[in-house]
């Protein structure tokens, strides 16, 4: 049975994916991490694997994503430690046997541009190589994009934006 581990899972992005992902899979396929497990009684209730983790605490993420196949690792609003966090749990991931991990980077942060995105978390997964005993490594970035239109007429706004993720 294919194990997925979601971090930030009391956030808004991982509990809504978490909450997305039961209405697919048994909740025994499913770990949730976070801060504070008790933010998640209710996924408690229904059978998932709520555990601690904290990406300050390596050894700590190394035990919260044991068993788990995939992880979906939900960025960190830490600007300033996000890319030593992100490593962090990657590398966590690689000792954890995950094989695959899924990203989410963020839209653009302090400038960030997408290949600064890209080039970090290449940066990120080559330290960590092989993922999986099996001696591969497999990781998805999903990234926001903003689709802007032009008004219909001059009443209107002047921008409106749609907002969605894109994997790369």
């Amino acid at each position: 049975m294919k194990r997925l581990v979601i971090t930030g899972a009391s956030g808004q992005l991982g509990r809504r994916t978490a909450e997305i992902v039961l209405e697919r899979c048994r909740p025994e396929q499913l770990i949730l991490v976070t801060r504070n497990p008790k933010a998640l009684a209710g996924f408690t209730a229904r059978g998932v694997d709520v555990r601690r983790g904290d990406f300050a605490d390596p050894a700590q993420l190394r035990v919260a994503f044991a068993g788990g196949e995939r992880l979906l690792l939900v960025s960190t609003t830490d600007l300033t430690r996000r890319i030593e966090q992100h490593g962090a749990a990657i590398e966590a991931a690689a000792a954890a046997g995950v094989e695959h991990v899924i990203y989410t980077s963020a839209l653009s942060p302090h400038g960030q541009t997408r290949a600064s995105s890209r080039r970090a978390i290449t940066s990120l997964s080559t330290r960590s190589q092989p993922v999986a005993s099996h001696g591969h490594y497999c990781a998805t970035v999903c990234m926001p994009t903003i689709r802007w239109r032009r008004p219909r007429s001059r009443s209107k706004p002047a921008r409106s934006s749609t907002i969605g993720a894109r994997a790369e």
